[in-house]
């Protein structure tokens, strides 16, 4: 008899563009495409049995677009109760609507060091 571990967790990358250049990235690879993980695929996810979806990309939240797919992704994932929690680098948080939000049960936001090299990394004016 074969002792099975169910699966626990899925971690989808839903594209492979990002807003910023960090030059310490370890997803720092040059790929120009804007797509969006393809409607095929999440469905196959979503059938699949499993307890939690962490949806990363190089930055889920690029743009209002793929925003507008990161919560739909949420909403239909939340739906079938699968816990949530997503990786982004906070510049475009503005864009996940409250709702989405309270549906995410982790979300880790990277900062990019401290004071010295946060303004340099972000290409913003202040800490």
């Amino acid at each position: 008899m074969k002792n099975e571990i169910p699966l626990h967790t899925i971690s989808l990358t839903v594209n492979n563009i990002c807003n910023m250049g960090c030059e310490h990235c370890y997803l720092s690879f040059k790929n120009s495409t804007r797509d969006y993980i393809c409607e095929e695929l999440v469905g196959k996810i979503y059938d699949t049995d499993f307890n939690h979806l962490a949806i990363v990309g190089k930055e889920p939240l690029f743009d209002k677009i793929h925003a507008k797919k990161t919560r739909e992704l949420i909403n239909k994932f939340f739906k079938k109760g699968i816990s949530i929690s997503m990786i982004t680098n906070g510049k475009n948080l503005h864009l996940l609507n409250a709702e989405s939000l309270k549906k995410i049960s982790h979300l880790d936001v990277s900062f990019d060091g401290g004071p010295k090299t946060y303004s340099n990394n972000r290409q913003a004016s202040s800490y």
